[in-house]
């Protein structure tokens, strides 16, 4: 139903039936909050295990045995809007602040004072989308200033802080130690984000994408390029689907490789699955290279299809010609699915926060897919 936790909250305080599903006690009512909190306990690699579990049933009630795969990639986007230097720069000095703030209260007394440069970053940032090319530098430039002001005051205050904490002058340890772990986790963000703005806005520079910091709140977001496409802000993903439908496998990738470093990694992974490599295989044009193909029916696959030839013979991937198109139309289906899983699942777009959380809603959109699959086949005899 994809369902977010207000409406969950609301269904399972309605219906019997949503309540008899998740073994709820009649007089359960759990709360928004609750089971948030209660969901985002389960891990990826929990979600994993229970995944491998649904499988293992396909595989004892004849549903799915994996002899027949296809293998395609996509994008999940983290929740970010897409990254601007200057909207960088304002949310840097957003968060100094918000920190500045929150160190005053560790002490009964404040310790230090400091200046909310908000309103002017904010000003600043705006003009920078508008003002042409001479005018923006000169925004620009003001924004960094106050950028590395507001950093400074940061550090004098860890600093200032710090003495006090040896002194006994701060209220909860506890307290202390996580405004300083925020503190710890900000500044290298602060710092790699000034550093890209002046490479890219004053020397020109093309900083690689692996350098870039698109968002403070989500840094663990990749810059996928897929083709010649639009730019996407997450992960990039790899999916195995079998006959059925069900989704064998899922990676998420860090950073943007290639398609085709991907595959023979894929296609172990189903060995230890399984127990055994699959019999077929079809993958999208970007898996498709002579050394995949070689190395595939090395690993005991005896027909591997490829969307896209890309130099090689249909009778050096598959038996015969029969078999190709077979297997051709079958890659297809994995699309479909895909699509599936952005539309219904929630699998185009995670609004969780941090890394851990983004495996976790990638392969909890997984088991609720297979859970459908596996529920529209037959109850076994």
């Amino acid at each position: 139903m994809n369902c977010d936790y207000d409406y969950l909250s609301f269904v399972l305080m309605d219906s019997m039936l949503f309540r008899d599903f998740c073994r709820l006690e009649p007089n359960q009512r759990p709360s928004r909050s609750s089971l948030h909190g209660l969901i985002s306990l389960l891990t990826a690699s929990t979600w994993e295990r229970i995944n491998n579990c649904q499988l293992m049933t396909s595989k004892d009630q004849g549903i799915e045995k994996g002899r027949t795969v296809a293998i395609d990639s996509t994008v999940t986007e983290s929740d970010i809007k897409p990254p601007c230097d200057s909207d960088l720069l304002a949310s840097s000095v957003k968060e100094i602040c918000r920190l500045l703030e929150r160190g005053q209260t560790l002490t009964a007394t404040p310790l230090y004072e400091y200046t909310h440069h908000n309103r002017a970053v904010k000003d600043a940032a705006r003009k920078c989308i508008y003002a042409g090319k001479e005018e923006r530098h000169q925004h620009y430039k003001k924004l960094l200033q106050l950028t590395r002001k507001s950093r400074k005051v940061l550090i004098e205050a860890t600093v200032t802080l710090a003495n006090a904490r040896q002194q006994g002058q701060c209220l909860l340890a506890d307290d202390a130690d996580k405004w300083q772990a925020d503190v710890d986790h900000l500044l290298p963000l602060v710092d790699a984000i000034v550093s890209q703005t002046e490479r890219r806005v004053f020397k020109g520079e093309k900083v690689p994408a692996q350098e870039k910091v698109v968002s403070l709140y989500e840094p663990h977001t990749d810059i996928i390029v897929k083709d010649r496409r639009q730019v996407q802000y997450g992960h990039k993903l790899n999916l195995v689907q079998g006959k059925s439908r069900l989704i064998l496998d899922l990676v998420i990738e860090e950073g943007n490789p290639a398609d085709s470093d991907q595959f023979i990694p894929m296609m172990e992974r189903q060995k230890e699955i399984y127990g055994r490599v699959p019999r077929q295989t079809s993958g999208d044009g970007g898996y498709a290279c002579r050394a995949n193909l070689e190395k595939a029916k090395a690993m005991g696959i005896s027909d591997v299809a490829f969307n896209k030839k890309r130099g090689l013979e249909v009778e050096e991937m598959t038996k015969s010609q029969y078999v190709y198109k077979t297997l051709f139309r079958f890659r297809a289906g994995i699309e479909a699915g895909i699509s599936w899983l952005k539309r219904c699942f929630g699998l185009s777009r995670c609004h969780c926060k941090g890394s851990e959380r983004f495996d976790s809603h990638c392969w909890l959109s997984v088991v609720c897919y297979n859970l459908v699959i596996l529920a529209r086949h037959p109850a076994p005899s």
